[in-house]
């Protein structure tokens, strides 16, 4: 009934606008989803990066890298105070830590005694 009172040519621009509205919508949302799936795909590329950088070493040079990187992590727990502006770079260095294959239950222990209870 309303559509009777609307001239044609005013019909016609309302339609083409509402289409236009519509493919920026669509345009919008499609652009959204690329970047989302490309920053998802950037993201588990660069966790895999980490993961096959320590495969890649020999299981020597791995083995030694643990052993840095845990007594490390010790000397400079044991010094800080808890809640200290330095607790980001630990918890890092606890995290990479988990990460080698050769980290015992002795060793996955005492690093995730650095993390974040909701990360542990």
């Amino acid at each position: 009934m309303l559509d009777a009172l609307i001239p044609p040519v005013m019909r016609d621009e309302n339609t083409a606008e509402v289409k236009m509205r519509e493919r920026l919508r669509l345009g919008a949302l499609l652009l959204l989803i690329a970047l989302l799936v490309a920053g998802l795909a950037l993201g588990s590329r660069q966790m895999g990066a980490k993961q096959r950088g320590l495969r890649d070493i020999s299981p020597a040079e791995r083995q030694a890298l643990l052993h840095r990187e845990l007594e490390s992590l010790r000397t400079l727990c044991a010094r800080r105070p808890r809640d200290s502006i330095w607790d980001a770079q630990f918890q890092a260095r606890a995290a990479f830590v988990l990460e080698f294959p050769g980290c015992n239950p002795g060793c996955q222990s005492f690093a995730r005694s650095n993390l974040p209870h909701a990360i542990r």
